[in-house]
């Protein structure tokens, strides 16, 4: 292991690191597996590609809401007892500010 790490040409600690914990995860997949040899990982196809389509769709379709409701909250009036001013506090039953 000491041989392929010097192999490799670390340049930092955290690159030999990095090669002795990939050397280590190979070795011991070596070790458990019946014949000796290191199996790839199948993925399903283009599923990660269809769900990131999917939610690069939600991420537009909330922005879209976000900005409606946004243009909306501008335009209305602001309710009773609203925070935007300390001195407007007013209450939510009668809309009175003095009590």
């Amino acid at each position: 292991m000491r041989l392929r790490i010097k192999q490799a040409r670390p340049v930092s600690l955290n690159d030999a690191i990095r090669y002795a914990v990939e050397l280590e995860a190979f070795y011991r997949a070596e070790r458990t597996k019946s014949d000796g040899h290191v199996s790839a990982v199948a993925t399903e196809g283009n599923k990660p590609m269809k769900r990131m389509n999917e939610l690069q769709k939600m991420i537009d379709m909330l922005i879209k809401r976000l900005s409606q409701f946004m243009d909306t909250a501008e335009t209305s009036e602001p309710r009773y007892g609203s925070w935007s001013g300390v001195m407007e506090r007013r209450c939510y039953t009668c809309g009175s500010k003095f009590h």
